[in-house]
């Protein structure tokens, strides 16, 4: 997760991919006012998807910070060809109106 000029970016790189492969990926970026551990207890504040990510590429959704400090989460859900989906996400941050980072919570 990265930002600047009053935006958040959370983004996503297949730096490798073994075999030919198609690779689902799904970036969400949530925030909240108050500090939350869990996403799910976030707002979801953008999404973008892409049905075959290459090895090298990468995908990033990004939003305003409204100018305001708030906690932000990034996740990111992928499937390499029909196996099952599995997800990352980078933990909370708090990030200030300009969109720096703050400290991790």
């Amino acid at each position: 997760m990265d930002g600047g000029n009053g935006r958040v970016v959370v983004t996503a790189k297949n730096d490798l991919t073994i075999f030919p492969s198609t690779v689902r990926v799904i970036v969400e970026l949530y925030c909240s006012d108050v500090a939350q551990k869990n996403y799910a207890d976030m707002t979801l504040v953008a999404q973008k998807s892409i049905d075959d990510l290459n090895m090298g590429e990468s995908i990033s959704a990004e939003y305003s910070t409204g100018g305001k400090v708030k906690y932000w989460q990034g996740r990111m859900s992928y499937r390499i060809d029909n196996k099952f989906w599995e997800e990352k996400t980078t933990g909370t941050m708090k990030i200030d109106a300009d969109g720096n980072f703050i400290e991790n919570i």
